[in-house]
């Protein structure tokens, strides 16, 4: 890893939880690139990187839910508004 920059991150808030939405590789000069990483409710990490393996696992405890959110998606606008939308 070059750099790493946050974005509402805490470094010392070691036991908050933070739920991930999704992870992007935007390669600059292969096979280097940038790594973002979001969270819900506005965290960020960007990662600037030489080159990128990765190996991604679900270590939390898993429970039921009632509720699904749905997130439109980036290219379609917000939802309600006849965009195409992802359960």
């Amino acid at each position: 890893m070059l750099s790493c920059k946050c974005r509402d991150v805490n470094p010392a808030g070691q036991d908050a939880v933070l739920n991930l939405l999704a992870v992007e590789f935007s390669e600059t000069d292969a096979p280097s690139g940038v790594v973002t990483i979001t969270f819900s409710g506005g965290p960020a990490l960007r990662l600037e990187v030489e080159c990128l393996e990765a190996e991604l696992a679900d270590l939390g405890p898993s429970w039921s839910t009632t509720a699904c959110p749905v997130h439109a998606l980036a290219e379609d606008g917000p939802p309600g508004k006849g965009s195409r939308q992802r359960a």
